[in-house]
């Protein structure tokens, strides 16, 4: 899968968001997508196409269902739980924050 740096990016929140929220709606994945750069439309139908074309995207979808695959093959459901719990709670920063560094999900 050939992914451009904002393509991963809005990819991993959206799988951050699957494992995070109850159910992913199309607000989580609108908010992945400003996670990752894209420029949201004001217009409530044009966000709602740019996040179907992400989604529709071959490449974003098939590392969309690997990376859940994956968590769900190494994590149980209390781990998966407790591991998004904590990394929501994560501060970005540097050393001179005393910012939280690195994660299960690089970028």
């Amino acid at each position: 899968m050939n992914l451009s740096e904002q393509e991963k990016k809005f990819s991993d929140r959206y799988v951050f968001n699957f494992f995070h929220t109850p159910a992913v709606t199309g607000a989580d994945a609108l908010s992945a997508a400003e996670y990752a750069g894209y420029e949201i439309p004001d217009d409530y139908n044009k966000a709602d196409a740019l996040v179907k074309s992400l989604l529709n995207n071959k490449n974003i979808q098939q590392y969309i269902d690997s990376e859940i695959e994956r968590f769900r093959t190494i994590l149980s459901g209390k781990q998966r739980k407790n591991l998004w719990k904590h990394i929501s709670e994560f501060k970005v920063g540097t050393p001179e924050l005393d910012g939280c560094y690195g994660s299960i999900i690089n970028h």
